[in-house]
């Protein structure tokens, strides 16, 4: 029996998380966690394959320091990025999507009213799954 994963294309594929992919490839790798942050330089705290979340809250409102933040994060080894829209952006800041599609770097758009703990439990939960199966 295959384990179960949780990877970018598979969360993609839960159409009742509403997520959109706006821009790069999602891999098919499994994902090794999925993690929100709204800091600036969340990478000192990650290890690679990390769905990161955010809200932009952060995000400095400067398109050149917006795009640094993506190039840190696929630099990182980062999976993709989660952008929820409707706190502080009505829709991902066109940097973010530029700096993306540049990199070819998974960004998913994420709907609000949406919780970033449904993301979280239910791909960190496939992971788990997927570990303990290899165990």
């Amino acid at each position: 029996m295959a384990a179960m994963t949780a990877s970018l294309e598979w969360l993609l594929a839960q159409h009742d998380l509403g997520l959109r992919l706006v821009a790069g490839v999602p891999a098919r790798e499994q994902l090794t966690w999925a993690h929100a942050s709204d800091l600036v330089d969340p990478t000192p705290w990650l290890t690679g394959g990390e769905l990161v979340l955010t809200t932009g809250i952060g995000l400095p409102r400067a398109g050149g320091e917006q795009h640094a933040y993506v190039g840190r994060l696929a630099d990182a080894g980062v999976a993709g990025l989660g952008f929820g829209v409707g706190v502080r952006y009505a829709a991902i800041p066109a940097p973010i999507v530029a700096a993306c599609s540049e990199r070819k770097f998974p960004l998913l758009e994420v709907p609000l009213p949406f919780r970033y703990a449904t993301i979280s439990r239910g791909g960190n939960r496939a992971m788990g799954l997927a570990a303990s199966r290899r165990s």
